[in-house]
């Protein structure tokens, strides 16, 4: 990728001389990170508990609300 003169850095260059390289070690932090989730069972089944209860809730307006409901009640009890 950081190839100067042939490699991705060139070819976006060439195609518009505005656009900015970002050199691969920009972009290892997300690559460590999703590897290492992938190693704990516990973490991937969290994450995808999490994931899937998000994906539920945000695609019905109705089940938002009622979820946002919910969790203003239970901020206002524990005050």
């Amino acid at each position: 990728m950081s190839g100067r003169y042939n490699g991705v850095q060139a070819l976006l260059k060439e195609k518009n001389k505005l656009a900015n390289y970002v050199p691969c070690a920009a972009h290892s932090p997300n690559l460590v990170g999703a590897e290492s989730v992938k190693v704990a069972t516990e973490i991937v089944n969290f994450f995808g508990l999490v994931q899937h209860t998000y994906v539920f809730f945000s695609a019905s307006t109705h089940w938002w609300e009622l979820l946002n409901r919910e969790n203003k009640l239970k901020a206002t009890l524990k005050t």
